[in-house]
């Protein structure tokens, strides 16, 4: 079965990661994760209410990531 670990790479992208395989993922997650939704809403006319909210969300993401990426890592 194949799990998406981001919009657009599966779970077999990392199974024998390089640096390189894992900053793909990273960067596609934030791409399409945090960074469009937040122009999206940028755009928008209450723009101002929102931001801190993405924000706040980006930072969740990124430990989020950080503690998958040193879990795996410390599997290797």
């Amino acid at each position: 079965m194949t799990t998406s670990v981001s919009p657009s790479y599966s779970d077999s992208k990392l199974n024998s990661p390089s640096v390189d395989d894992i900053i793909d993922v990273y960067e596609d997650r934030v791409r399409n994760w945090l960074l469009r939704p937040a122009k999206a809403v940028l755009t928008e006319a209450r723009s101002v209410l929102h931001s801190p909210h993405i924000f706040r969300r980006g930072l969740e993401l990124t430990n989020i990531l950080s503690i998958r990426i040193g879990i795996h890592n410390n599997k290797c």
